[in-house]
Protein backbone atom coordinates (compact mmCIF):
# COMPACT_ATOMS: atom_id res chain seq x y z
CA UNK A 1 0.00 0.00 0.00
CA UNK A 2 1.03 3.44 -0.45
CA UNK A 3 1.28 5.73 2.20
CA UNK A 4 -1.22 8.49 2.46
CA UNK A 5 -1.08 11.86 3.87
CA UNK A 6 -4.51 12.87 5.97
CA UNK A 7 -5.34 16.53 5.65
CA UNK A 8 -8.14 17.82 6.89
CA UNK A 9 -10.20 20.67 5.30
CA UNK A 10 -8.91 24.00 6.62
CA UNK A 11 -9.46 25.63 9.86
CA UNK A 12 -12.57 28.15 8.63
CA UNK A 13 -13.96 25.51 6.86
CA UNK A 14 -13.83 22.95 9.70
CA UNK A 15 -15.50 25.27 12.34
CA UNK A 16 -18.45 26.38 9.89
CA UNK A 17 -19.13 23.51 7.75
CA UNK A 18 -17.38 20.07 9.15
CA UNK A 19 -17.00 20.00 12.83
CA UNK A 20 -20.84 20.17 14.28
CA UNK A 21 -21.69 19.43 17.87
CA UNK A 22 -25.30 18.55 18.63
CA UNK A 23 -25.52 21.16 21.83
CA UNK A 24 -23.96 23.60 19.41
CA UNK A 25 -21.20 24.16 22.65
CA UNK A 26 -18.06 26.10 21.75
CA UNK A 27 -15.50 24.07 21.12
CA UNK A 28 -11.64 24.77 19.25
CA UNK A 29 -11.89 23.27 16.23
CA UNK A 30 -8.13 23.83 15.57
CA UNK A 31 -7.37 21.64 18.84
CA UNK A 32 -9.42 18.91 17.72
CA UNK A 33 -8.20 19.00 14.25
CA UNK A 34 -4.73 18.66 15.56
CA UNK A 35 -5.21 16.07 18.01
CA UNK A 36 -6.72 13.78 14.86
CA UNK A 37 -3.94 14.26 13.17
CA UNK A 38 -1.37 13.56 15.39
CA UNK A 39 -3.02 10.26 16.09
CA UNK A 40 -4.41 9.55 12.51
CA UNK A 41 -2.12 6.58 10.77
CA UNK A 42 -3.97 5.54 7.60
CA UNK A 43 -2.83 3.36 4.92
CA UNK A 44 -4.80 3.17 1.64
CA UNK A 45 -4.95 2.99 -1.77
CA UNK A 46 -7.41 5.95 -2.86
CA UNK A 47 -7.64 9.81 -3.00
CA UNK A 48 -11.07 10.59 -1.19
CA UNK A 49 -13.43 13.01 0.69
CA UNK A 50 -15.00 11.57 3.36
CA UNK A 51 -17.02 12.50 5.70
CA UNK A 52 -16.96 11.01 9.63
CA UNK A 53 -19.52 11.39 12.18
CA UNK A 54 -18.24 10.49 15.94
CA UNK A 55 -19.29 10.74 19.45
CA UNK A 56 -16.91 10.55 22.60
CA UNK A 57 -17.40 9.41 26.07
CA UNK A 58 -16.39 11.11 29.62
CA UNK A 59 -12.97 9.77 29.23
CA UNK A 60 -12.62 11.38 25.86
CA UNK A 61 -12.29 8.24 23.77
CA UNK A 62 -14.37 7.79 20.40
CA UNK A 63 -16.90 5.58 21.37
CA UNK A 64 -18.97 5.49 17.98
CA UNK A 65 -17.66 6.10 14.51
CA UNK A 66 -19.58 6.52 11.72
CA UNK A 67 -17.47 6.58 8.12
CA UNK A 68 -19.48 7.87 5.12
CA UNK A 69 -18.16 6.16 2.15
CA UNK A 70 -18.78 3.34 -0.73
CA UNK A 71 -15.09 2.55 -0.24
CA UNK A 72 -15.54 -0.53 2.46
CA UNK A 73 -11.61 -1.04 2.73
CA UNK A 74 -11.44 2.72 3.08
CA UNK A 75 -14.37 2.95 5.98
CA UNK A 76 -12.68 0.54 7.71
CA UNK A 77 -9.46 1.52 8.19
CA UNK A 78 -10.77 5.01 9.20
CA UNK A 79 -13.62 3.45 11.74
CA UNK A 80 -10.75 1.18 13.29
CA UNK A 81 -8.04 4.36 13.62
CA UNK A 82 -11.57 6.88 15.24
CA UNK A 83 -12.48 4.30 17.48
CA UNK A 84 -8.54 4.02 18.66
CA UNK A 85 -8.64 8.15 18.85
CA UNK A 86 -8.43 10.23 22.42
CA UNK A 87 -9.87 13.61 21.80
CA UNK A 88 -9.44 16.04 25.27
CA UNK A 89 -11.39 19.01 23.72
CA UNK A 90 -14.43 17.61 23.02
CA UNK A 91 -17.42 17.17 25.16
CA UNK A 92 -18.81 13.48 25.96
CA UNK A 93 -21.97 12.31 24.25
CA UNK A 94 -21.99 15.06 21.56
CA UNK A 95 -21.93 14.26 18.54
CA UNK A 96 -19.15 15.70 15.81
CA UNK A 97 -18.90 15.61 11.65
CA UNK A 98 -15.58 15.87 10.39
CA UNK A 99 -14.77 16.30 6.63
CA UNK A 100 -11.26 13.87 5.57
CA UNK A 101 -9.54 14.49 2.72
CA UNK A 102 -7.35 11.22 1.96
CA UNK A 103 -4.69 12.10 -0.63
CA UNK A 104 -1.94 10.21 -2.04
CA UNK A 105 1.29 11.52 -2.15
Amino acid sequence: MKNLKLIITTVAVFVSLNLVCSNNNTINSANIQKEIQAQFNLKAEVSEKVEVVFTTNEQGNVNLAIVKTQNQNLKKAIETNFLKLHLSNVKANNVYSVVINVKLV
